[in-house]
């Protein structure tokens, strides 16, 4: 990789690292009411001292919804992100650089497989993912003046989630866990050792507590 290369990744990686780092200059509702349609019981949502939420619901779908909702607020800009990268559309955004990532994520296919996947999911698994995705999709319809900065810096919009989506990224943070550790491994005992004990590792087969404290109550109702 010649000296221009190695800039190029490097603007680009600061890039991504100025824009995810805008988050700590976003605001949004930490306590008080809100009225999200479809859920069916009163879900109180509280922040630690970290701003870690711990929802409470009656119900498992109530739950998943505003987890959705809750993970939205939170972080959609890493969410779009994340959903770019892995469907081979990082280019989007930062330019032809990054197109040998492109070309990369989408011969791996998580997106493909997530497709695939998606229509052989049983009813209750498919619930409980529609549940957490209508949360997401209902943040971002109800939303839109409070889109994070990261948006209007990147020119982008958050676009509707969908099952396929969190499938697609599920099998993408699993190839990455798992690439992760078969480095790691392979550092410390060498690529035959690392073969003896995960036979299907890319070497060998490139296929294969509650809060201690509450400074913020956030409760979500249904209309």
């Amino acid at each position: 990789m010649g000296l221009s290369e190695k800039c190029k990744d490097l603007t680009l990686i600061m890039l991504l690292l100025f824009l995810v780092g805008c988050a700590g200059l976003n605001s949004y509702q930490k306590d008080g009411e809100l009225r999200l349609a479809g859920l069916k019981t009163q879900v109180t949502v509280m922040r630690d001292e970290k701003n870690m939420p711990y929802i409470t619901a009656g119900n498992l779908d109530d739950a998943l919804m505003a987890q959705g909702f809750v993970a939205a607020q939170d972080r959609l800009f890493n969410m779009e992100l994340t959903r770019m990268l892995v469907a081979g559309r990082i280019s989007e955004l930062a330019g032809p650089e990054t197109a040998a990532l492109d070309t990369r994520m989408r011969t791996i296919g998580f997106y493909r497989h997530a497709q695939r996947q998606a229509g052989l999911l049983d009813p209750e698994s498919r619930r409980y993912f529609q549940k957490y995705i209508d949360g997401v999709n209902a943040f971002i319809e109800t939303r839109r003046d409070n889109f994070h900065l990261e948006f209007k810096l990147a020119g982008i919009q958050p676009a509707p989630w969908s099952i396929v989506d969190s499938l697609a990224i599920v099998y993408y943070m699993s190839w990455d866990s798992r690439y992760g550790d078969f480095q790691k491994f392979s550092c410390c005992a060498g690529p035959h050792q690392c073969l003896r004990r995960h036979p299907g590792s890319l070497c060998g087969d490139p296929g294969s507590g509650p809060p201690r404290s509450i400074p913020g109550r956030q409760s979500i109702h249904s209309f």
